[in-house]
């Protein structure tokens, strides 16, 4: 399971872009991303938080959630032979997503949390209709489930009892309704900005984990969390999915074809036979070749 964006948005809503990459690098598993309906559909107006405080009515017919509904029931339709997931962000972090790309990050949303509750709260009321909406009809376009981006990392993080107190129910609440219609989620514990607490998060139930081996670490040890020690740390149940550092400079980004498929065995091996699915730590970059890709696979069923 290696996951890339598509940020240049065609006529054809990125359809044809997902499935031609998905045919050339031959994976068992597509993450379909949210690109082009970043965020929430929130209208820029005065450039304030008081823009938050309106929403459209939203349902099934918004082009919100028809413009991704439309890309993954497409490429669903093409690649049969290809497990398709949706993406989805809690609803603290598309707030957080529509003020970086609609508001051009203009208004410091971490700020607003603490001083604007009233607004915060019901704008999350908000992202998670337009989420519950987003797992109804994917329900019914058939795919394997949906893989949710949990991230609190870096300097933005919001220190973790005051998380626990205002966000996790929201989490919670969007794990628990994903769950009641898929049975092989995946949760992702995005690192890219900074290592989480994951503490957070251990009590939520899925069928795979996708984490940072290379930054995040043992709530317990403040120990890298390797795959190695991933074995001990989660649900023997829970499928992990991890391997690459996606970072960049590092060596899925070399054309170092007997290192990277030495590099998948070694990964393979650390998962010591419990369920494992080769991944990276996030989404990879669009300059990573195809045939990259295919050497992990090859070295994967060998």
């Amino acid at each position: 399971m290696l996951y890339r964006h598509f940020f240049d948005q065609n006529e054809d809503n990125s359809v044809n872009d997902y499935v031609q990459w998905a045919k050339e690098t031959d994976i068992d598993i597509l993450l379909v991303q949210v690109d082009g309906f970043d965020g929430l559909p929130i209208n820029n107006v005065s450039g304030s938080i008081n823009d938050f405080c309106t929403y459209p009515e939203i349902t099934k017919n918004h082009p919100f959630i028809q413009g991704q509904v439309d890309r993954v029931k497409r490429i669903f339709s093409e690649l049969k032979d290809t497990a398709i997931y949706g993406l989805l962000y809690t609803p603290y972090n598309n707030i957080k997503k529509t003020a970086k790309y609609s508001f051009e990050s203009k208004i410091n949303i971490d700020n607003e949390f603490y001083k604007e509750n009233k607004v915060i709260d019901n704008t999350m009321e908000f992202a998670q209709k337009c989420n519950d909406i987003l797992l109804e009809e994917y329900y019914k376009i058939g795919i394997e489930g949906v893989m949710i981006s949990l991230r609190n990392g870096g300097n933005e993080a919001i220190p973790s009892d005051i998380y626990r107190k205002r966000l996790l129910k929201w989490d919670e609440h969007l794990v628990s309704k994903a769950n009641s219609y898929f049975k092989n989620n995946i949760i992702h514990y995005c690192a890219w900005y900074g290592k989480n607490d994951l503490s957070l998060w251990s009590h939520l139930e899925s069928a795979g984990i996708n984490w940072d081996t290379h930054v995040e670490q043992d709530p317990g040890t403040n120990e890298i969390m390797t795959i190695t020690k991933a074995n001990d740390y989660f649900d023997k149940n829970i499928t992990l999915i991890a391997g690459f550092n996606n970072r960049a400079n590092s060596l899925i980004y070399s054309n170092d074809e007997e290192t990277i498929k030495a590099t998948t065995k070694k990964y393979i091996s650390e998962a010591r036979g419990r369920k494992f699915i080769i991944g990276a730590d996030c989404s990879i970059d669009s300059s990573i070749s195809s045939e990259t890709i295919r050497w992990i696979i090859e070295a994967a069923k060998i």
